[in-house]
């Protein structure tokens, strides 16, 4: 069996009949990538280079690069077996090193009850910033944005069948202000991005061939970046400018009933994973 890592097309929703936006989408900054959400949000915060920045020690190492890079300086703390943040040690810790924003990641989809921390740093006057990457769906459309940290990043894709890369959220009006609206007219190319969806499911239905061969990797390499020169992206360039979402994300964005079948099968992957793990001896988180 052969299990792709992206989710697949809906063709019904993306061709069918759509629906109004909900009010929560005109909300959102878009980015080609989540890394650029995560840089803005610390611009809008007026996180500055040289300021410290506290993370959880496990973290994807793309977002550590890309703080490193940008002149910031990670203040890792350690991660409980719970994947929760000891309160006492993250107090400690921005007492002792002073970092000035705090990146709090919900694993997994799983939301983390971020309320007491939000009450401790407020004292010490450390933002937060949420990592819901993985929880999407956990916190959109659910009649508002459920935000308790200062702001949020998004990346729909690892949800979603989109080539869109990140999405931000700000909570105040002042750190809104600092945002650069309407600074780029991209958007992401739809079209090849639904021909390696397409690809894709193609190889699994068959079966062959191996959807991660070197050649098969190399063509949609391919497709990916004659996408990527045909709208002007380019992957080296940063920036705090959001640009336009693309219609595939809208599409999708306006079908609830779509949204809790993607939550309905994630909730049976999720306990199909932990039947497995327990039936040979493992405790699943």
């Amino acid at each position: 069996m052969i299990v792709t890592s992206r989710p697949s097309t809906n063709y019904a929703v993306v061709f069918g009949k759509r629906n109004k936006l909900p009010s929560e989408f005109d909300e959102l900054y878009h980015y080609q990538r989540g890394c650029d959400a995560l840089l803005a949000a610390l611009m809008a915060l007026e996180i500055t280079k040289g300021d410290k920045i506290g993370v959880p020690a496990y973290v994807c190492n793309s977002v550590v690069e890309t703080l490193k890079q940008a002149g910031y300086n990670p203040v890792f703390i350690d991660v409980e077996f719970d994947l929760t943040l000891d309160l006492v040690k993250v107090a400690d810790l921005a007492e002792r090193e002073g970092f000035k924003v705090l990146l709090v990641i919900h694993y997994f989809g799983i939301p983390v009850n971020i309320k007491n921390l939000v009450k401790t740093l407020r004292q010490r006057n450390v933002l937060i910033l949420e990592d819901c990457c993985h929880s999407f769906l956990s916190h959109i459309y659910s009649g508002k944005i459920d935000i308790i940290g200062d702001a949020a990043i998004f990346s729909m894709r690892k949800t979603l069948p989109v080539p869109d890369g990140g999405a931000l959220y700000l909570k105040s009006k002042a750190s809104k202000n600092r945002i650069i609206e309407n600074a780029s007219n991209l958007e992401p190319i739809s079209w090849p991005y639904l021909l390696r969806n397409v690809l894709e499911n193609i190889v699994t239905f068959f079966g062959w061939p191996n959807i991660y061969s070197l050649w098969v990797i190399n063509v949609k390499n391919f497709i990916r970046k004659r996408s990527n020169e045909s709208s002007s992206i380019n992957k080296n360039n940063i920036t705090n400018n959001p640009q336009k979402s693309s219609w595939l994300l809208k599409r999708y964005m306006s079908h609830n009933s779509y949204f809790q079948q993607v939550r309905e099968q994630t909730r049976k992957n999720y306990l199909n994973l932990g039947n497995r793990a327990l039936s040979i001896g493992l405790q699943p988180y």
